[in-house]
């Protein structure tokens, strides 16, 4: 039994990923996706450790507080303090953050450059952003503008927060929900990417 566990959830492609890949290679094995609250995800690290969950993965708002419930935590997830995927070693539960290798990966495989990153959001995906894209200019705009500069001194990386909706001349990584229901970002933010391409 594995799963995806954050709220919202529902929107979630992991099941059908997973689950097709389990077929494929004639793996006897289930992937779900449960829409946890703080006290669901304490019980799903707790059948993590018991052997009733082989594996989850964490999506929003969890990937912090995933990281607070597990007994270590492996490579940059320390750094970025976000853990989106938990393991057993064999009594241990284990986060690791493949959002820092993948924000990478994404970023040389779209040749993006090394100019200034507007960061939107303040949460696990935002912090792990921070770590992935250290070496850039960064600027982190949240909805809760105490949230932001909570985020940038609590990781200690040199990345200025800016009020929310301003636009500036950046590569833009959302690390918010907006856009997954048809929400757009603010318009200042979509006016200069559209400048930047026309």
């Amino acid at each position: 039994e594995y799963a995806v566990l954050g709220d919202p959830v529902d929107q979630s492609r992991s099941p059908a990923i997973h689950n097709a890949a389990f077929a494929a290679l004639g793996i006897d094995a289930r992937y779900q996706a449960r829409r946890v609250n703080g006290s669901s995800m304490a019980l799903a690290a707790a059948e993590m450790r018991r052997g009733d969950l082989a594996g989850a993965n964490i999506t929003m708002p969890h990937k912090d507080l995933a990281f607070r419930l597990v007994d270590r935590v492996m490579g940059e997830a320390e750094v970025a303090r976000s853990v989106n995927t938990w393991v057993k070693d064999g009594a241990a539960l284990v986060g690791h953050s493949t959002d820092i290798p993948g924000i990478r990966q994404a970023w040389d495989r779209c040749m993006l450059g090394s100019g200034p990153v507007l960061i939107l959001g303040s949460g696990g995906a935002a912090a792990a952003a921070l770590v992935a894209l250290a070496a850039h200019d960064l600027f982190v705009s949240a909805r809760r503008p105490d949230a932001a500069h909570r985020l940038v001194e609590g990781l200690g990386y040199a990345a200025i927060p800016i009020p929310w909706g301003t636009g500036m001349e950046a590569v833009v990584v959302n690390c918010t929900p907006l856009g997954m229901r048809g929400e757009s970002l603010p318009d200042p933010v979509l006016d200069v990417t559209r400048a930047d391409r026309d």
